[in-house]
């Protein structure tokens, strides 16, 4: 079983429809911007239309326009699922068994109002799960949840888990703080229940960290994209979560492996040890941490530290920009001759089996 850990669904108008009527006062509006915009600004990577969501414009995706860069190899209705057959033969084509999916918008909102966060959370989990169910066993969704509402969202995992979702999303920064925070107790009980992982994604919800001036950096660094991610991660090894909840599951997802090395050796102070890279497979072990890797990175220098059973492999399906090259992410990790067959048989199954409870 060949498992796509990190794939994506571009949210669409539909995504909201299943909010009730009392929440309809949170429902996203469509901003059209107008003007030509630089050539790697947002009109280029989204087209014109921005969401406006609790007095914040992210950028939104034109289907179209990304249909069109793939030269025809992926549909509008693969991106958002509405067409789950399309989406299904896109996956055949890359001899993927089973896709992990995660949102697009989601993973760099930074909603204020909690009720509007929890509104959206569970109308953007009851669309996905729709268009899931059309083929539950290869279809499955990392769900969205309100740090801020912890009853709500324990309760909103119960019905997803029940729905197909098989992972819980947290970004790098929830809010102003690191994921590992005691008040999410009751949320990592009720993932270790639920036998679902706690998902880290590349992204952040920090208004903080938005308003840093980076200077001449650009909005799409995609250095500056994973840092909150390496900094949760780098949390989660110092702290005693594996302690508290032993059954806890995190994924590292979509900020590569490669810095994996420097992180480990720095954070975990094995730099004393006799045996440095011995140091960081024992801790990822032992904190059940499981990294995305790409199928580019130099795995024989990283796998020393990462170990055998702590790697799964994404290809961002879905996602613009890349959309030629993610089609061929498992086939081109599966040609690799610098990897032994049987590393690659964890990395695209086995290991993924046991992140996601598949």
């Amino acid at each position: 079983m060949i498992i796509d850990a990190d794939t994506h669904v571009l949210e669409t108008e539909k995504t909201f429809s299943y909010l009730s009527k009392a929440e309809q006062r949170f429902r996203p509006a469509v901003v059209k911007i107008t003007g030509e915009g630089d050539s790697n600004g947002p009109l280029r990577r989204h087209g014109s239309d921005q969401w406006l969501i609790d007095g914040q414009l992210y950028g939104k995706h034109d289907l179209q326009l990304i249909a069109d860069h793939s030269k025809g190899e992926i549909s509008p209705g693969t991106l958002d699922l509405s067409d789950s057959k399309a989406r299904l033969g896109a996956m055949d084509h890359q001899g993927v068994d089973t896709a992990v999916v995660y949102p697009s918008l989601f993973l760099v909102t930074a909603i204020r109002n909690p009720e509007a966060e929890l509104a959206l959370a569970r109308s953007y989990n009851r669309w996905l799960a729709e268009h899931c169910a059309s083929a539950p066993e290869r279809l499955k969704f990392v769900m969205l949840v309100c740090p801020r509402r912890i009853e709500a969202s324990v309760e909103e995992m119960e019905w997803a888990r029940k729905n197909g979702a098989c992972g819980v999303l947290l970004r790098g920064f929830e809010g102003d703080q690191t994921p590992d925070q005691a008040d999410l107790g009751p949320l990592f009980a009720k993932a270790c229940d639920l036998d679902m992982p706690i998902c880290i994604h590349i992204g952040h919800g920090s208004h903080a960290f938005r308003a840093i001036n980076m200077g001449g950096v650009p909005g799409q660094n995609r250095f500056v994209n994973r840092v909150p991610t390496m900094i949760a991660c780098s949390a989660l090894l110092l702290g005693d979560l594996h302690e508290q909840f032993p059954k806890l599951r995190f994924a590292i997802v979509e900020a590569g492996s490669s810095w994996l090395p420097f992180l480990s050796v720095l954070t975990l102070r094995a730099r004393y040890s006799k045996d440095k890279a011995a140091a960081a497979r024992k801790a990822l072990v032992d904190h059940k941490i499981f990294i995305t890797c790409e199928e580019h990175e130099d795995l024989p220098a990283i796998l020393p530290f990462a170990g055998d059973d702590n790697l799964v492999i994404g290809s961002d399906f879905g996602h613009p920009g890349d959309v030629a090259e993610s089609i061929h992410v498992q086939r081109d990790f599966r040609a690799r001759e610098d990897i032994s067959e049987a590393v690659k048989a964890r990395i695209l199954s086995t290991n993924a089996r046991a992140l996601y409870g598949l």
